[in-house]
């Protein structure tokens, strides 16, 4: 995957800037409030601006009284990515979900906080042209952090999540069954990842498959679904 960032930077005072470095804000700095607002027990520490740092323009830039410009902030290419269909009942329903995600970190050619803002995405298509496929919306990441590229529903692929045991014991814990069905109307063969959210302390009692991934607070499935074909899972957990 080949990445490059532009920050649009609008001079809106009454002064110009030649050959200046600028650095940007996750959110706007501060304005400082009105002269009736302020008290003699003012905390100044509320003045200072909460956001952090972003990539600074690694190069120095003139801005003329009211001019509005767009620069590059950097270029990356060959950054590894996934793309990858996720099924996430808890966080967004019944929906089959594609995504781009890769890994912002210096081993990847970034580790460096991304600012947010919209995202183009872009295909190489036949003969070296590009094919536009989107616009999408990417939160800051951070340096280390995993980034998510919501590309839309996954084409030809179905979710559903059904309960199956819901039981109380008189120790207060509690057993919760649930089944995953997957269904692929396509012509190929899908991979999709299934996360189900588990809180508190947890044991899984019963699972089919029997491989998944056990997190702090959740169980990720990896399972094959096949043309015009569905996969179910089902497990049970107990929670204390």
């Amino acid at each position: 995957m080949d990445l490059t960032a532009w920050a649009t930077v609008d001079n809106k005072t009454e002064i110009a800037f030649p050959g200046v470095y600028l650095t940007l804000q996750s959110e706007n700095p501060f304005f400082p409030p009105k002269e009736e607002e302020l008290s003699g027990q003012e905390d100044i520490s509320r003045l200072a601006p909460s956001s952090r740092p972003l990539p600074i323009i690694p190069y120095p830039v003139t801005l003329k009284q009211g001019e509005k410009k767009r620069f590059v902030l950097f270029s990356r290419s060959r950054v590894p990515m996934e793309k990858v269909c996720l099924f996430d009942a808890d966080k967004y329903g019944q929906e089959v979900r594609e995504e781009l995600t890769f890994k912002n970190s210096q081993e990847q050619g970034l580790g460096i906080s991304l600012p947010p803002g919209p995202v183009y995405i872009y295909k190489f298509a036949p003969g070296g042209r590009m094919s536009f496929l989107g616009i999408a919306n990417l939160t800051e990441i951070p340096p280390e952090a995993q980034a998510r590229v919501y590309l839309g529903q996954a084409e030809d692929l179905e979710g559903e999540r059904v309960q199956t045991r819901y039981y109380q014991w008189e120790t207060s814990e509690k057993e919760y069954g649930f089944r995953i069905i997957l269904r692929n109307r396509g012509d190929r063969l899908r991979k999709v990842r299934i996360v189900e959210h588990l809180y508190g302390e947890w044991d899984i009692l019963n699972s089919y498959p029997a491989e998944y991934l056990q997190m702090k607070d959740a169980i990720l499935y990896e399972v094959e679904v096949p043309p015009q074909g569905s996969y179910e899972i089902e497990y049970l957990a107990r929670i204390k």
